[in-house]
């Protein structure tokens, strides 16, 4: 029921899904959030009343470097958050990621928003989250702002951005008959994962909550999932699907600990609406024939 302004840097082609809605609820514009004309203008000719900051740079965007990406994930939250002040904007909601709780201890059993933070980061993305996390609990602390914290672990579904991942791999090459060799990687490795249609349904509950209760919220499916796990439920779907797992296991192997998302189901009623089966068979489905199940 919301009218959306999506604010891309780049020309991209819209999804055929997305492409009916465009000139309706869905505008598109272009600007870098790092540049503050730019950016207050836009806010200005499109009246927006709020923001969902979901931009980033990381290792793997491509042409990337450690400076664009703290232009981008610092200056331009930074940028973002003096905006929505200027503007009196309603809220601004700040996807972090779950990867602000690496490096964890092997004391540490579950991932919970009141964890304190590891000091050192592993990757671009984690260092920046957490000082992008930091600077929005600044703004909010100083002006009074409404600007709740979204922890998402690894994301996956049509269109998401880590498609390069063994997970989207995986399914991609079964739907096209291709093998998918993932023997050198430790399969029976759990890690935190959400549907994309879950997680925008997690990041709508708290951006448009009247109130919110706390800060930062952890957003997954509830539970830990392994290559094997994802590979199984593939074969469910398709029988014949070639996927050569192994159990290679590196010196930084370990698996991650489950997130809590007691704190977002307890206060907004989250409920993941699609668990691992469900979920794979969603996007087999919108890779075979494009229908956003």
């Amino acid at each position: 029921g919301e009218d959306v302004l999506l604010v891309r840097r780049h020309v991209f082609e819209v999804p055929a899904f997305l492409a009916r809605h465009v000139g309706k609820q869905v505008t598109i514009a272009r600007a870098d959030i790092s540049e503050p004309a730019v950016l207050y203008s836009v806010l200005k000719a499109h009246d927006v009343e709020s923001i969902v900051h979901a931009a980033v740079v990381t290792e793997t965007s491509e042409g990337s470097s450690l400076y664009q990406a703290i232009k981008v994930n610092l200056q331009g939250t930074a940028e973002i958050l003096e905006a929505a002040r200027i503007f009196g904007l309603r809220r601004v909601t700040f996807l972090s990621s779950v990867s602000v709780y690496f490096p964890f201890g092997e004391d540490v059993k579950v991932l919970g928003e009141d964890n304190p933070l590891p000091a050192t980061s592993p990757e671009w993305i984690s260092g920046t989250k957490k000082a992008g996390e930091q600077i929005c609990q600044l703004y909010a602390q100083q002006y009074g702002m409404s600007i709740p914290i979204v922890r998402p672990p690894q994301v996956w579904g049509p269109l998401y951005w880590t498609r390069r991942s063994p997970v989207h791999a995986m399914m991609e090459n079964a739907v096209l008959g291709k093998a998918s060799d993932f023997s050198n990687v430790n399969s029976d490795q759990k890690s935190s994962y959400v549907y994309v249609r879950d997680c925008a349904k997690a990041i709508s509950l708290v951006h448009l909550a009247p109130s919110l209760e706390h800060g930062i919220y952890n957003i997954s499916d509830g539970e830990g999932h392994s290559l094997a796990e994802f590979a199984a439920a593939v074969k469910a779907v398709i029988p014949g699907a070639l996927i050569k797992l192994g159990n290679t296991r590196g010196p930084r192997d370990m698996a991650a600990p489950p997130m809590s998302i007691g704190r977002i189901k307890s206060e907004l009623g989250f409920t993941p609406d699609y668990d691992l089966k469900r979920a794979v068979k969603a996007y087999i489905a919108w890779l075979r024939d494009g229908e956003y199940l």
